[in-house]
């Protein structure tokens, strides 16, 4: 139910966003004629420093029970336990989704800021919710290098196992949590790029298709 609390608050989110992208951002006529919204679907192979984790936890043998009254104490239960260490494999196929509002009113400026978010599926082969933002940087006609900082969601599948079943767990090691990537863009055209991704956990290399409104025609003043 948490996670699909989480899925929905990030789809409102967004209709939101769009909903009300023209107040949050101001129309000047340039940015009337200038699309402000960028969606962009694509596909990122990743790398991890680490190929799996490993986790640790006492399990309980199954058949083990004895009486308690056997035992010097006064302990309710006598189960035997065992230590217990597992590997726990990440995903490296992440397809995602992306949605911008540009916030600058320049779209040829060599700086640009965007409100992002973006639904993918991530390394704990769940999917997942960004919402943030993002400043680039474009130092070559092709090339754009970028800072993206968000709050990610949808990580509540961490495991830990319990009785020999893997159950959800929250807090640290799981649920909503900060996060940031760099990333730089090489565009084939006007619509595909190349991008190199990473943080200090992961790097990635994927393939994307950007889409935006077309520009509306400058307004003309009509005749008297």
């Amino acid at each position: 139910m948490k996670k699909l609390f989480h899925m929905q608050r990030s789809t409102l989110l967004f209709f939101i966003l769009v909903a009300f992208e023209p107040i949050l951002v101001g129309q000047t006529p340039k940015s009337v004629r200038t699309p402000l919204i960028q969606l962009e679907l694509g596909y990122l192979r990743s790398w991890h420093v680490e190929p799996y984790i490993t986790r640790k936890d006492w399990i309980q043998v199954p058949q083990t029970w004895q009486d308690p009254r056997n035992f010097p104490g006064s302990s309710q239960y006598a189960f035997t336990f065992r230590d217990t260490s597992w590997k726990y494999s990440f995903n490296h196929h992440h397809p995602m989704f992306t949605s911008r509002v540009r916030l600058t009113s320049n779209p040829d400026a060599r700086w640009q800021f965007f409100l992002m978010q973006c639904a993918m599926w991530n390394s704990w082969h769940q999917l997942s919710f960004m919402f943030g933002g993002e400043a680039s940087y474009r130092y070559h006609p092709k090339m754009r290098a970028a800072l993206q900082i968000g709050a990610l969601s949808g990580y509540h599948l961490l495991h830990t196992l319990e009785r020999g079943s893997l159950m959800s767990i929250d807090g640290p090691d799981g649920g909503v949590f900060a996060g940031a990537n760099l990333t730089l863009d090489y565009e084939l055209n006007r619509n595909w790029r190349m991008r190199l991704a990473g943080n200090h956990a992961i790097i990635g290399l994927g393939l994307y298709y950007a889409w935006s409104p077309k520009a509306d025609p400058a307004p003309r003043s009509e005749s008297r």
